[in-house]
């Protein structure tokens, strides 16, 4: 393999994972609590990927004595909370992500052109109740939220003036992130809504000996919204060194598509009589997503649109 041009293999730099959680009756036998809270990620150099040994930024050397790491942590929060008051239950919990990452990128690429995922707060949370009306008559009902928004560096914060993503096709990629800078929710002046999902269940069920019935409605709905900008709007390809081509862009990009409604409505019946069980059912399931009226602002090659 070294043979072939490896210079760097992979190797471990840094494994950790430390975590706690402490729950306990906030009033006996009415409300608990549930709590922890977890710090994790794993460094390990990236192949044949270097600093670039000029400052300057105007040739492109790997500094074979810097090697890049691919960095990252990610730290988790929980709470659960459950109440309960005869036949009610209430139970809910969050969990708040933040997700770090220095270098995200691939191998053969100088530090300079990978991204950088910003710390961004991700969630998911879920709330649901749960009635025993009767020994005969369940209720349920809950919903769950999950909110994903990310970012890669910007550009404008940290690159050299002048930087343009640059490939060689025999060699290494340097001078701005070849892939773009992705973004949700990253950019105030251009974007200002997360990704975010919901999802609604809600269901009645009667049992009895021989007998159990259940019927009920799922609903979702959310937004997936993102942009991506590249530097220059075109990347520059080099053989050997000596300009090739170059590949150019219409960015910046905004996308957003949108999930009106996934709705399913069922019911389900089982019947036992002696030896032989029935279980009729029926479900009827609609969904309906769009991609709204939505602009991008004009970049080097393209006007806006």
């Amino acid at each position: 393999i070294q043979a072939k041009g490896l210079s760097s293999a992979q190797e471990l730099i840094r494994n950790r994972d430390f975590n706690g959680a402490y729950g306990g009756p906030i009033k006996k036998d009415t409300l608990w609590f549930y709590s922890s809270y977890r710090v994790w990620g794993v460094d390990q150099t990236i192949p044949n990927a270097f600093y670039n040994a000029d400052p300057t930024n105007r040739t492109y050397k790997p500094d074979l004595n810097r090697q890049v790491v691919d960095d990252n942590l990610i730290k988790s929060a929980l709470l659960r909370l459950t109440y309960r008051k005869g036949p009610h239950k209430l139970a809910a919990y969050v969990d708040s992500i933040v997700k770090f990452r220095g270098h995200e990128g691939s191998a053969n690429t100088l530090e300079e052109a990978y991204g950088k995922r910003l710390p961004k707060n991700y969630y998911t949370s879920s709330a649901k109740y749960t009635g025993t009306l009767t020994n005969r008559l369940l209720v349920e009902s809950g919903l769950s939220i999950e909110q994903n928004s990310y970012s890669t560096q910007d550009p404008e914060e940290t690159l050299i003036p002048g930087s343009i993503a640059r490939t060689e096709i025999t060699g290494v990629a340097g001078g701005a992130p070849a892939g773009g800078i992705w973004s949700a929710n990253a950019t105030p002046r251009l974007l200002r809504m997360p990704n975010i999902a919901y999802s609604w269940l809600t269901s009645v069920s009667y049992v009895t000996g021989s007998h159990s019935f259940k019927t009920g409605l799922t609903y979702g709905w959310g937004r997936i919204k993102r942009q991506q900008s590249l530097v220059g709007d075109l990347v520059q390809r080099y053989s050997q060194g000596k300009p090739n081509s170059v590949i150019v862009y219409n960015t910046p990009t905004i996308s957003e598509v949108d999930n009106n409604y996934d709705i399913g409505v069922f019911a389900q019946d089982s019947w036992k009589l002696n030896r032989l069980t029935l279980n009729p059912g029926v479900r009827f399931d609609a969904f309906n997503s769009y991609y709204p009226a939505q602009t991008s602002p004009a970049g080097r090659f393209v006007p806006a649109r």
